[in-house]
Protein backbone atom coordinates (compact mmCIF):
# COMPACT_ATOMS: atom_id res chain seq x y z
CA UNK A 1 0.00 0.00 0.00
CA UNK A 2 1.50 3.34 -1.02
CA UNK A 3 1.89 6.28 1.36
CA UNK A 4 -0.39 8.35 -0.80
CA UNK A 5 -3.13 5.71 -0.55
CA UNK A 6 -2.67 5.51 3.23
CA UNK A 7 -2.86 9.30 3.50
CA UNK A 8 -6.10 9.27 1.52
CA UNK A 9 -7.59 6.63 3.81
CA UNK A 10 -6.47 8.38 6.95
CA UNK A 11 -7.30 11.88 5.73
CA UNK A 12 -10.99 11.06 5.96
CA UNK A 13 -10.59 11.33 9.76
CA UNK A 14 -10.04 14.99 10.51
CA UNK A 15 -8.56 14.28 13.93
CA UNK A 16 -5.62 12.25 12.56
CA UNK A 17 -2.45 13.85 11.33
CA UNK A 18 -0.72 11.54 8.86
CA UNK A 19 2.65 13.22 9.25
CA UNK A 20 2.88 12.20 12.92
CA UNK A 21 1.93 8.56 12.38
CA UNK A 22 4.38 5.73 11.95
CA UNK A 23 3.94 3.05 9.35
CA UNK A 24 2.59 0.65 12.00
CA UNK A 25 0.12 3.28 13.16
CA UNK A 26 -1.01 3.83 9.60
CA UNK A 27 -1.43 0.10 9.09
CA UNK A 28 -3.52 -0.07 12.27
CA UNK A 29 -5.67 2.79 11.03
CA UNK A 30 -6.16 1.05 7.69
CA UNK A 31 -7.04 -2.22 9.44
CA UNK A 32 -9.55 -0.38 11.64
CA UNK A 33 -11.05 1.27 8.57
CA UNK A 34 -11.31 -2.09 6.82
CA UNK A 35 -13.03 -3.58 9.87
CA UNK A 36 -15.42 -0.64 9.99
CA UNK A 37 -16.05 -1.06 6.29
CA UNK A 38 -16.80 -4.77 6.82
CA UNK A 39 -19.22 -3.93 9.65
CA UNK A 40 -20.96 -1.33 7.48
CA UNK A 41 -21.09 -3.78 4.58
CA UNK A 42 -22.65 -6.43 6.86
CA UNK A 43 -25.24 -3.88 8.00
CA UNK A 44 -25.92 -2.98 4.38
CA UNK A 45 -26.38 -6.65 3.44
CA UNK A 46 -28.80 -7.16 6.35
CA UNK A 47 -30.82 -4.10 5.32
CA UNK A 48 -30.79 -5.31 1.72
CA UNK A 49 -32.15 -8.70 2.80
CA UNK A 50 -34.84 -7.04 4.92
CA UNK A 51 -35.77 -4.82 2.00
CA UNK A 52 -36.01 -7.80 -0.36
CA UNK A 53 -38.11 -9.74 2.18
CA UNK A 54 -40.43 -6.75 2.53
CA UNK A 55 -40.74 -6.49 -1.24
CA UNK A 56 -41.53 -10.19 -1.57
CA UNK A 57 -44.09 -9.96 1.23
CA UNK A 58 -45.69 -6.96 -0.47
CA UNK A 59 -45.92 -8.92 -3.73
CA UNK A 60 -47.48 -11.85 -1.84
CA UNK A 61 -50.06 -9.54 -0.27
CA UNK A 62 -50.92 -8.10 -3.68
CA UNK A 63 -51.31 -11.57 -5.20
CA UNK A 64 -53.34 -12.82 -2.22
CA UNK A 65 -55.60 -9.78 -2.46
CA UNK A 66 -56.17 -10.39 -6.18
CA UNK A 67 -57.07 -14.04 -5.47
CA UNK A 68 -59.42 -13.05 -2.67
CA UNK A 69 -61.04 -10.42 -4.92
CA UNK A 70 -61.69 -13.11 -7.53
CA UNK A 71 -63.10 -15.43 -4.88
CA UNK A 72 -65.28 -12.62 -3.54
CA UNK A 73 -66.68 -11.95 -7.01
CA UNK A 74 -67.45 -15.65 -7.49
CA UNK A 75 -69.09 -15.78 -4.07
CA UNK A 76 -71.15 -12.66 -4.81
CA UNK A 77 -72.37 -14.24 -8.05
CA UNK A 78 -73.23 -17.46 -6.20
CA UNK A 79 -75.09 -15.55 -3.48
CA UNK A 80 -77.00 -13.56 -6.06
CA UNK A 81 -77.91 -16.72 -7.95
CA UNK A 82 -78.89 -18.52 -4.73
CA UNK A 83 -81.06 -15.59 -3.67
CA UNK A 84 -82.76 -15.58 -7.08
CA UNK A 85 -83.41 -19.33 -6.89
CA UNK A 86 -84.74 -19.05 -3.33
CA UNK A 87 -87.06 -16.20 -4.33
CA UNK A 88 -88.36 -18.27 -7.23
CA UNK A 89 -88.97 -21.25 -4.96
CA UNK A 90 -90.80 -19.07 -2.43
CA UNK A 91 -92.83 -17.48 -5.19
CA UNK A 92 -93.88 -20.90 -6.51
CA UNK A 93 -94.70 -22.04 -2.98
CA UNK A 94 -96.84 -18.96 -2.41
CA UNK A 95 -98.57 -19.41 -5.75
CA UNK A 96 -99.40 -22.94 -4.68
CA UNK A 97 -100.49 -21.87 -1.18
CA UNK A 98 -102.56 -18.82 -2.20
CA UNK A 99 -105.30 -20.86 -3.89
CA UNK A 100 -105.41 -23.13 -0.85
CA UNK A 101 -105.67 -20.11 1.43
CA UNK A 102 -108.36 -18.66 -0.81
CA UNK A 103 -110.30 -21.91 -0.65
CA UNK A 104 -109.83 -22.07 3.13
CA UNK A 105 -110.99 -18.48 3.49
CA UNK A 106 -114.06 -19.16 1.36
CA UNK A 107 -114.82 -22.24 3.44
CA UNK A 108 -114.55 -20.22 6.68
CA UNK A 109 -116.88 -17.56 5.23
CA UNK A 110 -119.38 -20.19 4.16
CA UNK A 111 -119.36 -21.64 7.65
CA UNK A 112 -119.93 -18.21 9.15
CA UNK A 113 -122.95 -17.63 6.90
Amino acid sequence: MSKRHIKKVVSSDSDLDTDDLSRDDLVKVVVEKEELLKIKDDEFQKMKKKSLRSYVEMENVINRTKREEGNFKKFAIQVSFSRHVLCQILLHLLIGVVPLLKTLSEGVEMNDK
